[in-house]
């Protein structure tokens, strides 16, 4: 339970942070499926996203510009962890554990929110999430690469300062699923691999 926060317990809530196309969607519904609240969700054709569009949408108010590469979000002037904190507090449950899944540019939004945030890392191969955003967006190859390279660069810096763990989706689909147990492990949450196989649809890496 995160201290300081009068009359509301948080139960260590788990962040899922990844750059798009990373397969970030396959791993936060196992989680979901094993019993953590994720709340509405875009149901978009092809595959759901399991990100609260709700507080996606009202956390996207408080930033103010993306910097960088990595095009960083960055909070409003006046705006800090307690308003994060204040928003998430009125949107997601004081009595269940819960999910939400952003991409790494939001990493300073969520710093200093709730000390016992689980945050987990979603990877995949740089060509694959190229190939799958360049499809998606028709955008120029260099310019997603070169995005891509920059936000998993920043994100095994974070992994390696802070002790995130790192789940490879693409071994996951595989059937191989120790960087997933592992990332479990780290939440406290007992991994059910048959849960996890369940969740696989063969046809999701056809984007």
């Amino acid at each position: 339970m995160s201290p300081g926060l009068v009359g509301i317990n948080v139960i260590e809530p788990v962040v899922i942070m990844m750059t798009p196309r990373s397969g970030s969607s396959l791993i936060a519904r196992i989680f979901k499926r094993h019993g953590l609240y994720v709340g509405p969700y875009d149901l978009r054709p092809g595959y759901p996203s399991y990100e609260n569009t709700q507080l996606k949408d009202a956390l996207n108010r408080l930033c103010n510009c993306h910097s960088g590469l990595i095009r960083m979000r960055q909070m409003a002037d006046d705006k800090g962890p307690d308003d994060v904190r204040q928003i998430v507090d009125e949107i997601m449950p004081h009595d269940k554990r819960w999910l939400f899944k952003t991409c790494i540019d939001a990493w300073q939004i969520w710093q200093g929110v709730y000390p016992d945030t689980r945050f987990v890392f979603v990877t995949r191969p740089v060509d694959s999430i190229v190939a799958s955003a360049a499809s998606k967006t028709h955008g120029n190859r260099n310019v997603i690469r070169d995005i891509v390279v920059a936000r998993l660069e920043f994100m095994r810096d974070v992994a390696a300062r802070h002790g995130v763990p790192i789940v490879k989706a693409e071994q996951v689909v595989a059937g191989n699923h120790a960087s997933l147990a592992a990332a479990f492990d780290y939440c406290g949450i007992e991994f059910q691999p048959e849960i996890a196989a369940q969740c696989v649809d063969a046809t999701m890496w056809r984007f």
